[in-house]
């Protein structure tokens, strides 16, 4: 026997009340009875369609060479390099003309190129923004961007370009985290390109890391004689006789600003920061930065063996390699590249020639990783405080 009370109720479809007469009723009548199942259907079918993609997906990821995960990292490279160009106002680096960014018309073009130089596929300095004509019909037109990059980078960083015969591999891993990089630096272009700027400025200040990577990348004259006049001065001065429009003066004042700060740093947080953040690359504030990161993890730890102190070294450099790839997207939050042990153990044995024992890592080697995480985010702080400083101060003179 029913027991069940007709009861006031809301149509699930029509939204309208009725007298529900069974307790599964959800529906005032046959044809919301009938929507509803349609609707339902469709619900169940695009999660099933979301669910093959997503599985989709990931059988793609599990299939993916490592030739496949280069075209993707040189893609957001070199989406990365357009936008910089762009947003800093360069014309063709070769020919000298605007770019035309309302079309499909600009490839990101290298000076030394990816065939006969791999291992500068991913060096800013070596990369810029060109025209299709004249990156793909005119094969770079080689000579007008060797005149125009001395203009642009000094004569200095071309022939370090030029005499750069290192070799670098690059495993997946590696290939992954650039990617990641350079979509999150992609990113944050963009987002500057809709916020206020000083001066309409191609150097955007949203973020202290990506403002001292910008205060180093100078579209004239030698990086590092512009910076010298700077660290002298305190501010940006004009040394020649080009003529430079406002978006240049207004990006040369800025970035005499923040290299000012930079210089007034210690030399141990202004190696730190330059090898986080600078394009440029120094060899020399590397080392520092890592006998740096070493000594203050080292110092607050334990005592160890000599065998065991001379492999913490490499240990050190190790993480701070993947501190750089977890922040150098100027926004911080990437995915650590090297988070299992075992993919760490392989990545020093493969750059280092450095074997660690798989057994008791935690007792041996996670509280030391730990330490050397701990003091590089201590320089990390000390290093930009002082460029966050500019930052806000010039923001709120804008």
């Amino acid at each position: 026997m029913n027991h069940f009370k007709p009861r006031k109720r809301k149509c699930k479809v029509c939204k309208a009340e009725y007298m529900a007469q069974r307790p599964m009723q959800n529906v005032c009548t046959g044809p919301c009875a009938l929507k509803l199942i349609q609707q339902q259907n469709e619900k169940a079918r695009q999660a099933k369609a979301k669910r093959e993609r997503r599985e989709s997906r990931e059988a793609k990821q599990r299939l993916k060479t490592k030739g496949d995960h280069l075209r993707e990292a040189q893609a957001a490279f070199n989406e990365f390099i357009r936008w910089r160009d762009r947003l800093a106002g360069h014309p063709c680096i070769s020919s000298g003309k605007p770019l035309d960014w309302s079309a499909n018309a600009v490839d990101a073009g290298h000076y030394r190129s990816r065939g006969s130089a791999p291992h500068l596929r991913f060096d800013e300095r070596n990369c810029h923004a060109q025209s299709k004509q004249e990156n793909r019909f005119l094969s770079g037109n080689v000579v007008d961007y060797r005149i125009n990059l001395i203009k642009r980078i000094g004569l200095e960083a071309v022939e370090a370009l030029e005499s750069d015969q290192s070799e670098r591999h690059y495993t997946i891993e590696d290939l992954k985290a650039i990617k990641a990089k350079y979509r999150a630096m992609t990113r944050e272009l963009k987002r500057a390109n809709e916020k206020t700027t000083i001066g309409g400025i191609g150097m955007r200040l949203n973020s202290a890391r990506q403002a001292w990577h910008d205060a180093y990348y100078q579209p004239w004259d030698s990086v590092m004689a512009v910076a010298s006049e700077w660290a002298k001065l305190g501010a940006s001065v004009q040394t020649t006789c080009k003529s430079v429009n406002a978006n240049h003066a207004a990006h040369q004042a800025v970035a005499g600003a923040v290299q000012a700060a930079i210089s007034k740093l210690p030399p141990h947080l202004r190696a730190f920061g330059d090898f986080m953040y600078s394009p440029l690359d120094q060899p020399a504030q590397r080392e520092m930065a890592e006998s740096v990161v070493f000594w203050f993890a080292v110092k607050g730890g334990q005592k160890m063996t000599m065998k065991k102190y001379e492999r913490a070294e490499f240990v050190a450099k190790g993480v701070l390699f993947r501190y750089r790839m977890m922040n150098q997207g100027g926004q911080g939050g990437c995915r650590d590249p090297l988070e299992k042990p075992e993919a760490f153990r392989e990545w020093l044995y493969q750059v280092y020639g450095v074997k660690l024992d798989s057994r008791n890592w935690e007792r041996e080697w996670q509280s030391f990783c730990e330490a050397c995480f701990g003091a590089c985010n201590d320089f990390d702080r000390q290093a930009l405080g002082p460029v966050s400083a500019v930052i806000t101060e010039l923001l709120e003179v804008a």
